[in-house]
């Protein structure tokens, strides 16, 4: 079981570049069809099709978030002229006031709660939009060719890690886990105090 990221995309040039450095193999996606009764990891594929005017309401809405978020600037969002309106509204209400049918609002919202893992009331509509643009547009975080689910990595995501691990310990770094730090100080040389009294001395730490 994996618990965390999992899917890669066609957009995730630096994983791609890392699975293919330790010769580690992709594997697509598989949704099974509604009618399926296994458990899986997509979420509300038992959902019925969308039809008619709940479909295009969803479709126009889509497009509007993506149209949306090409004005947001990634290293200054809050430079938008409506941020701080934006920041102060929850995806949830933005949603519901700019989608008339119940359907429609349950299929966009399940859709922000997947791809952002958090619950669309809790969550600024400025942050969705700022998400979309980083993540490079809609279309990379579907399902389709482009999307970010489009492959899993054989034998589980940990492999990725194991690779890491031996890669940079290789190199002469060393890794520690459960360990709680209490200070950090330095530039050059740095200096690194534990809780459990250990302490270090270090050219580069990463946390």
């Amino acid at each position: 079981v994996d618990v965390g990221a999992q899917w890669i995309g066609p957009t995730h040039a630096v994983l791609l570049r890392l699975i293919e450095n330790f010769k580690l193999e992709l594997v697509d996606q598989v949704y099974p069809d509604a009618k399926s009764t296994r458990l899986t990891e997509c979420v509300g594929y038992k959902q019925q099709p969308l039809k008619g005017e709940d479909e295009k309401q969803v479709r126009d809405y889509i497009t509007l978030l993506s149209d949306m978020s090409l004005d947001i600037q990634l290293d200054a969002p809050w430079a938008h002229v409506m941020s701080r309106e934006w920041d102060h509204m929850s995806i949830e209400q933005h949603v519901k006031a700019t989608l008339p049918s119940a359907v429609a609002q349950v299929e966009v919202l399940l859709f922000a709660q997947t791809v952002l893992a958090c619950l669309p009331e809790n969550t600024s509509f400025l942050f969705f939009l700022f998400y979309i643009k980083s993540s490079g547009g809609m279309e990379a975080l579907g399902d389709g060719e482009l999307g970010a689910q489009k492959w899993k990595l054989k034998g589980g995501m940990t492999r990725l890690s194991s690779c890491l691990q031996h890669d940079i310990t290789g190199r002469g770094a060393v890794i520690r886990t459960s360990s709680v730090v209490e200070s950090v100080s330095g530039t050059e040389r740095i200096q690194v105090c534990l809780k459990s009294g250990h302490r270090f001395t270090c050219d580069r730490v990463v946390f």
